[in-house]
């Protein structure tokens, strides 16, 4: 492991939980408006179809949506356990120069950090996402993803996102081959 390969990475997750302080007013509508946009772009992965998009500032929001999987898990869940701008970051990273990777990082950072408060702000018995799962399905899934997530970024961050998959591709068929036997 290469720690100086993660350091901006760090220091935009340090960076945000400073900035949250003087921010916080600012940041309820954002991390509502995050928290049904997550949903939303799980909701058209599976095909689904929108009918209400609706975020307030400090009086939670919602969305309506049909379609055959209407109370999937990761459309319900994905809030908890999917950072949205992260993986936006990491998708624009592919295109950086090295030079300018830093910056790419830093801000990868500093989104994951937001994506972590605001989960961690989010999360509870009171949320109808959780509670139609229950808690502990819910919380094994969101750990379960999250953990994912995680490696697939620090992995990405390392080798590319093609290297993460790769790596995620090799680990899988390992453990599938150590479990047939």
């Amino acid at each position: 492991m290469h720690p100086k390969a993660y350091l901006w990475f760090i220091i935009g997750f340090v960076a945000y939980i400073v900035l949250k302080g003087l921010l916080q007013k600012n940041l309820d509508f954002l991390e509502t408006f995050t928290h049904e946009l997550t949903h939303t772009i799980v909701v058209l992965a599976f095909f689904q179809k929108i009918h209400l998009f609706h975020a307030t500032n400090g009086e939670g929001g919602a969305i309506s949506h049909s379609g055959k999987m209407t109370n999937n898990p990761f459309i319900l869940l994905a809030p908890y356990c999917l950072p949205v701008y992260t993986f936006a970051l990491l998708i624009l990273r592919l295109w950086i120069t090295i030079k300018a990777l830093w910056i790419i990082d830093l801000l990868i950072g500093l989104t994951f950090g937001f994506h972590a408060i605001a989960m961690k702000k989010q999360i509870g018995r009171f949320q109808p996402d959780i509670q139609y799962y229950g808690i502990f399905f819910s919380c094994l899934f969101i750990v379960a993803f999250i953990l994912f997530h995680l490696i697939l970024i620090i992995w990405s961050m390392r080798s590319g996102i093609d290297g993460a998959l790769a790596h995620w591709l090799n680990n899988f068929v390992y453990v599938w081959k150590i479990f047939m036997r």
